[in-house]
């Protein structure tokens, strides 16, 4: 009997395609330096074979059980890609939603024809905003360290989601 998340799951349920995987990971640079981890939110849930996780770690994930570890390591070009200093653009104040003043560093989420992009803000000057369009990870190869809590059959609106 395969339970939900938090509970017991069966050591013989392993990491395949169509099943939804619960992960806690951290993502770190070539210095060490910590850039991304669960440790202080929830766990990360996907479907495995979709697209909301790098096909390098699901690879690396393929085949575990649940108390399970993986280690990648993916280049820029595998992850978020290269830096590129011209993807930079100016816009309105006015178009930013929050209550706090806009400052160089602050990263924002806008929306894009194909969902949400994350931006992050380069200067202010006045009611002008220079963005950078890059991903703030992007021109960094990543270190990922991934560990497996627990695995369970994907629901049919989840694998619709994933399409």
């Amino acid at each position: 009997m395969q339970m939900k998340f938090g509970k017991n799951v069966e050591k013989e349920s392993v990491v395949a395609s169509g099943k939804v995987i619960e992960i806690d990971y951290t993502i770190k640079d070539d210095n060490g330096d910590l850039l991304d981890s669960t440790s202080d939110s929830a766990p990360l849930s996907y479907v495995h074979g979709g697209k909301k996780l790098f096909s390098e770690l699901q690879e690396a994930l393929e085949g575990k059980s649940a108390g399970d570890t993986a280690k990648v390591t993916l280049l820029p070009e595998q992850a978020y890609g290269e830096h590129d200093a011209e993807k930079t653009t100016t816009l309105e104040a006015a178009l930013f939603e929050t209550t706090h003043d806009i400052t160089a560093g602050m990263l924002f989420e806008i929306p894009t024809g194909s969902g949400v992009q994350l931006v992050t803000v380069l200067s202010v000057e006045g009611n002008e905003v220079l963005i950078d369009l890059n991903h703030p990870l992007a021109g960094k190869t990543l270190h990922i360290e991934a560990t497996i809590n627990g695995i369970r059959d994907a629901e049919l609106q989840e694998l619709e989601q994933e399409k």
